[in-house]
């Protein structure tokens, strides 16, 4: 089952990051509908991902626009309020894929 593709982002004005991505489901068991939540904004060339919502033994890799990884974290947690920091965020866009056994998020982080 897939979920449609959703997109947050911080609320500052100008050109401001913002996170696309889609959802695809892995367990064919049925199951109360899962909603992820992240958002994204730059500090001070500081790009920050924060996460709403408990996700365990989650793979998470994020690549830059020259496809280097940026950010890498095998068998880790997902919780509400957790930061990925990217430093320095000046090489947009970012790919974002984050895998489990219950869920898998492919998105983008871009400029607006």
């Amino acid at each position: 089952m897939a979920l449609p593709l959703s997109s947050l982002c911080s609320p500052l004005d100008g050109e401001d990051p913002k996170f696309e991505y889609a959802t695809e489901v892995n367990n064919s068991r049925p199951h109360a509908p899962m909603r992820f939540r992240a958002y994204v904004e730059e500090v001070n060339g500081v790009l920050q991902l924060s996460f709403l919502g408990n996700y365990s033994d989650v793979n998470i890799v994020i690549t830059d626009a020259d496809g280097t990884m940026v950010y890498q974290e095998t068998n880790g947690t997902i919780y509400d309020g957790k930061v990925i920091n990217i430093t320095p965020a000046d090489d947009y866009p970012y790919d974002v894929a984050i895998t489990s056994s219950s869920i898998n998020i492919i998105g983008v982080i871009y400029l607006e």
